[in-house]
């Protein structure tokens, strides 16, 4: 190799290594992107099932009432309705760690 050829190499050889971690970095942020849509989007559909299973909890609660169940089966409708309210939060976070994600892409 000539002294002219390996002077151009040099900076090439940089320039491709360079460009090739660029890539790379880019397609792990990438990953980590799709993991927080993936996240995302099972929130999306707990948060559907809770809804459906909360607009029938007004009628289990009559059962309940109706039944002369216990007062132990009321806390435990309330403990669910608390962890819908919880799932829900989940789901925003979920959705927020995406949005974040998202934003890093295009740095």
């Amino acid at each position: 190799m000539t002294p002219e050829v390996a002077a151009v190499a040099g900076p090439l050889a940089e320039a491709l290594d360079s460009s090739e971690a660029a890539v790379l970095a880019r397609v792990e942020a990438l990953e980590r992107y799709a993991g927080h849509v993936a996240d995302a989007e099972r929130a999306y559909r707990a948060r559907r099932q809770i809804e459906r299973l909360s607009a029938r909890l007004p009628r289990y609660e009559e059962l309940l009432v109706e039944s002369g169940a216990d007062g132990a089966a009321v806390p435990e409708l309330d403990g669910l309705s608390e962890e819908a309210g919880r799932l829900e939060q989940a789901l925003r976070d979920s959705v927020s760690s995406a949005h974040e994600a998202f934003r890093h892409l295009g740095g």
